[in-house]
């Protein structure tokens, strides 16, 4: 997505069950603007994308 000049705009959030450090390094070198992992709080998980994206759309 981060490649393409028609989606490179739109943020990246990663979703996942996977926490190791090279799994989250991998992600952000792939462009992801944010990493969550399980388990999550629903209430907190949109919270904090209604933040991230306040803050992307401010940049």
């Amino acid at each position: 997505m981060k490649g393409s000049p028609k989606t490179s705009h739109l943020p990246v959030f990663m979703l996942t069950a996977k926490s190791m450090v090279g799994d989250v390094e991998e992600a952000f070198k792939a462009g992801a603007d944010d990493y969550i992992t399980k388990p999550f709080d629903p209430l907190k998980l949109g919270e904090m994308l209604r933040h991230k994206l306040a803050k992307l759309q401010k940049a």
